[in-house]
């Protein structure tokens, strides 16, 4: 039973590792931000039923079809927003005008690789690094 734990553990990690290297284009992240990139105004990622949109009024809303989820609640503290996942983990919105910060997730962590992933189930989560790894998955 603890193999097939771990070797369902493993899978998960592939796959996932998998879907972080997969090349998006600046207009389109499908359900995926990687560190470093930008979410710009308008910009949405989408999956299934699920938008998670950087509004144009620099609100960032979750949506399952036309029902707001969660929401930053940053409308109108900006123009031009942006929203921004740093090396550290942490998301930023920032406002193009000023480039002042107008909302943070406060969970920056050691400088990596991140990857903010909107999932199946609508939520949206910031995966980070691995702390530690045997070094022993086998494919």
């Amino acid at each position: 039973m603890a193999n097939l734990a771990a070797l369902s553990s493993a899978a998960l990690v592939a796959a996932t590792i998998l879907l972080l290297l997969s090349p998006a284009s600046a207009s389109s992240y499908g359900n995926v931000l990687k560190s470093g990139q930008i979410l710009q105004a308008g910009g949405t990622l989408t999956l299934n039923n699920y938008k998670f949109i950087m509004q144009n009024d620099c609100n960032l809303v979750l949506y399952a079809g036309e029902e707001a989820l969660w929401s930053s609640r940053t409308q109108g503290k900006g123009s031009d927003c942006r929203l921004v996942l740093q090396n550290n983990g942490e998301l930023y919105i920032i406002s193009g005008s000023d480039k002042r910060t107008v909302w943070r997730s406060e969970t920056g962590g050691p400088y990596g690789f991140y990857a903010l992933v909107l999932q199946q189930n609508g939520n949206v989560v910031v995966y980070g690094n691995s702390v530690w790894s045997t070094g022993t998955l086998v494919a």
